[in-house]
């Protein structure tokens, strides 16, 4: 991102680096090829693009969704090289402790997290919380009630 925000690629990726959304990165890639006519930065919009969706898995579905797709980047050519960076490494450490695995699950191509498992999910976490609240006052009010 500081490159292309160096190299002035596009306005679209000047702004807050925590809303930066693949479509937007998308439209940044599509209106720099068409300004210049130069396709040599193909890899790292999509490398950017990626990463920002997995940022958007994060966000939405917690570290247990995320790190599956962060894997699945690892097989991608476009990420061969960012992929052996300590960076991305000690990202992927990070996820796999985060998930409660060990470290040695954390290397690239390790095992991937239990798609039961939604402890950090925060969507499905407060589904859990208002069916154990709703099943709760069923059983205090000793009538039938309706989710």
């Amino acid at each position: 991102l500081s490159r292309f925000r160096e190299e002035n690629v596009s306005q679209r990726l000047n702004y807050n680096s925590a809303n930066l959304s693949p479509w937007l990165v998308m439209e940044a890639q599509r209106e720099y090829q068409e300004r210049t006519g130069d396709y040599q930065l193909t890899s790292q919009f999509h490398q950017l693009r990626d990463l920002c969706q997995v940022r958007i898995h994060l966000k939405q579905h917690g570290v247990h969704m995320a790190r599956p797709k962060l894997m699945n980047l690892t097989h991608k050519n476009h990420m061969a090289y960012m992929v052996n960076q300590p960076t991305f490494q000690s990202l992927m450490q990070g996820m796999a402790m985060a998930c409660g695995e060990e470290e040695g699950a954390a290397a690239v191509g390790g095992s991937s997290s239990s798609p039961d498992n939604f402890e950090n999910n925060p969507k499905l976490t407060k589904l859990a919380e208002v069916l154990v609240e709703h099943f709760q006052r069923k059983q205090d009010i000793q009538e039938s009630t309706r989710v």
